[in-house]
């Protein structure tokens, strides 16, 4: 049996192509000038058309397909490697299968003189780039429903056992319609696949399979790329899309993934309209991949802009019910944005963690609400000094009211209660005008005693910050409860 050729080279199929685009734009000019028809020049039965790009990969053109008398985009591949036809013939076929309205349809694929092609469905428009530049500016609304779409294109490609390994603004098409679409799987490769550009052990000898500015730490390694790749790749062209930077500042690639595996993402300004996705691409940037989103199904939820009710655990609700934040009680919910982000605050509240729920909270700007739940964490966590430096900073991190946790009385007596003197930090709570912050650490303090005085105070205490559900309430004739050992 005679072994197949591999066929050619980049540098041939350049060339290659190069003629193809000669003999196009002379037919054109013949035409022009002599109003003859022009020639019709051909890659397999499509007609080239116009040419609209040129990338890395190939160069694309406007197409006519004959057969079904529509108009597509054509890209011939220059620099897959050689022999390399078959796996982008494997891959195209996986797309072909794949419809989504937001990856770019691929309808054919097939070698012409040695150079593989993909034909797809024409996008009118321009690119994610194009778009974002647009006048008037684009909203924060409408950049996160764009990106949303975006992630739910690369998902559905993930599911089909495929990684992009270039997602950038370029790869990305709007067309008129606002739909967006991904593009150029050109650099595609199976997710299970074991080599990247031939070597064993996930290392590369060839130059870096991507674009530089998006790809993933372990790309700028040389390692192998997986969905979690992409999803880096996705949150740093979405930071860029909603802040108007990229994320990390550096002149070279070695300064790139210095900051990169430092997770050194770029101050934003607290205020910025689209700092609720900050969370989801905090962690969608992290240099570990198994400290990313499990999947874009998760990474989209937490971009979602619909509001949930959350349930945060007693001992936090008690201390937000004291910050005036909810309403008292078991059944009490805080209405928050940063779904996720709340996920874990109630993870770590559920597991007594309250410091690790503190410290989580204490990375960057957050939502009104998840302030509360912070100084919450702080001060189930009994840490006296910190609660008193979240005070001090409670000013300059929200314009909301600030806590009363943080008024002069309860924090001398939670001071008190946490050195032991329960009576004397009863005492002062009592002694002082009533307040939610106060009734909570009174509950504390009074929780260490049995003292059916102090309970009687606190029953009136109660009942000057809520009004009695009856009528027969009596604090002196003994309807309060001692609570149990």
């Amino acid at each position: 049996m005679t072994a197949r050729s591999p066929g050619p080279g980049s540098d041939e199929r350049v060339e290659i192509v190069r003629d193809l685009e000669r003999r196009r734009v002379q037919s054109e000019l013949r035409s022009r000038l002599f109003g003859a028809p022009p020639a019709v020049v051909q890659v397999d039965r499509f007609e080239l058309r116009r040419k609209l790009g040129e990338g890395a990969m190939g160069v694309v053109y406007a197409a006519f397909d004959p057969r079904l008398q529509r108009e597509v985009a054509l890209k011939l591949l220059t620099a897959i490697p050689r022999g390399g036809e078959d796996g982008v013939l494997g891959e195209a076929r996986a797309l072909a299968r794949l419809a989504h309205p937001n990856v770019l349809a691929v309808h054919e694929a097939g070698v012409h003189e040695g150079v593989a092609f993909l034909v797809s469905e024409l996008v009118v428009g321009g690119t994610l780039r194009s778009w974002l530049a647009s006048s008037p500016p684009r909203g924060t609304a409408a950049i996160l429903g764009l990106l949303r779409d975006v992630g739910r294109g690369v998902g559905a490609a993930h599911q089909r056992g495929l990684v992009h390994r270039d997602l950038k603004p370029e790869n990305i098409l709007v067309g008129g319609d606002g739909r967006p679409r991904v593009a150029d799987f050109g650099l595609a490769q199976p997710a299970d696949r074991s080599l990247v550009g031939g070597s064993p052990q996930g290392r590369s000898s060839s130059p870096l399979p991507g674009t530089l500015a998006y790809m993933a730490p372990e790309q700028l390694r040389g390692e192998r790329a997986d969905p979690r790749s992409d999803q880096y790749s996705f949150c740093v062209l979405a930071f860029e899309a909603l802040f108007g930077r990229h994320p990390f500042e550096a002149s070279t690639p070695a300064e790139l993934l210095a900051a990169m595996e430092r997770a050194a993402i770029v101050t934003v300004p607290p205020s910025h309209p689209a700092m609720r996705a900050m969370p989801a691409l905090r962690r969608g940037l992290r240099p570990e991949a198994e400290a990313r989103w499990p999947s874009f199904v998760e990474l989209l939820a937490a971009l979602e802009p619909s509001r949930r009710r959350v349930p945060l655990p007693a001992i936090v609700l008690g201390s937000l019910a004291a910050l005036g934040a909810i309403g008292a009680g078991a059944g009490a919910w805080i209405q928050i944005t940063e779904r996720n982000l709340a996920h874990e605050v109630v993870g770590l509240t559920e597991q007594q963690r309250y410091r690790e729920c503190a410290d989580l909270l204490d990375e960057g700007a957050i939502e009104d609400g998840l302030l509360y739940a912070w100084i919450g964490c702080i001060q189930a966590s009994s840490d006296e000094a910190r609660l008193g430096r979240a005070c001090d900073a409670w000013p300059s991190r929200t314009r909301a009211p600030p806590p009363d946790v943080c008024a002069p009385v309860p924090r001398a007596a939670r001071k008190l209660f946490v050195a032991g003197r329960y009576r004397e930090c009863a005492e002062t709570v009592l002694a002082a005008a009533p307040s939610p912050a106060g009734g909570v650490v009174l509950a504390d303090c009074l929780a260490q005693l049995r003292d059916v005085a102090l309970y009687r105070r606190q029953c009136r205490y109660q009942l000057t910050l809520h009004a009695p559900t009856k009528s027969t309430v009596d604090c002196d004739a003994g309807t309060h409860h001692l609570p149990p050992r």
